[in-house]
Order: C-alpha cells, then structure tokens, then sequence
C-alpha cells in the first residue's frame, strides 16, 4: 500500500480535497463552485441561515441564485439533504468521521468473462 500525505492551510482546504477525492473516485462530476459549496456546508453544518448564505456569496463572489442552482442539483445526486424546510447539510454518509481527515481508496478491475462480478 502507497501512503501519501498532504498537510493544507485550513479545515476549508482539507474537507475540499476530501470531497474532491470522493466524488472523483465514484465518477460523481460536479463544478469548483458546488465542490466548495459541500465543503462550506460540510464545516458550518447547514446552508439554510442567512449568515451561512451571506457568508459563503460574500467569499465566493457569487449569487443566492447561483446557490440554489447547485443546492438542486447536489441534492438531485444525493449528495445534499433537506431536513424539513429550514435545513440543509451533507448527507451523513459522506460526512468525514475524524480530523485530520484519512482516505483509503481501494480500485478493482473486473476480470474478462465475469459478467459484472468483482470476484477474482
């Protein structure tokens, strides 16, 4: 097994590159803008407050439109989560459990005339 390790400025910076890494290996394709924005949500917890909001528009130059285009869409993947009407956050599965943030990827290639198996 190959370790790599990468230190990075800010708690921000480290859950980007965890969901970066996460949504590369499980072919999830999303813009720069909706991976900061799971970033953001994934450290404040919720979107759904107008501090949240105002903040995220303020340090990313971006609309309240824009926002929302990517909510839906992020929730449409299941990446995101509605509670009721007031909330929004990551869905717990994709939450990372610690700080710093570990990440094993394991990769598999199906062998020829295993109809869809991975068994070897």
């Amino acid at each position: 097994m190959r370790r790599i390790r990468k230190i990075v400025d800010s708690k921000f910076e480290m859950h980007k590159r965890y969901y970066s890494i996460l949504f590369a290996a499980n072919d999830i394709h999303v813009a720069k803008r909706e991976l900061e924005l799971v970033a953001f949500i994934s450290l404040r917890g919720n979107l759904y407050n107008k501090p949240n909001i105002n903040d995220f528009c303020k340090e990313f130059n971006t609309s309240k439109h824009t926002i929302y285009n990517s909510v839906n869409k992020l929730v449409k993947l299941d990446i995101l989560n509605r509670k009721k009407r007031k909330s929004l956050v990551v869905n717990p599965l994709l939450l990372p459990k610690s700080t710093p943030i570990g990440v094993v990827v394991g990769i598999g290639v199906k062998k020829e005339g295993n109809k869809g198996t991975n068994k070897q």
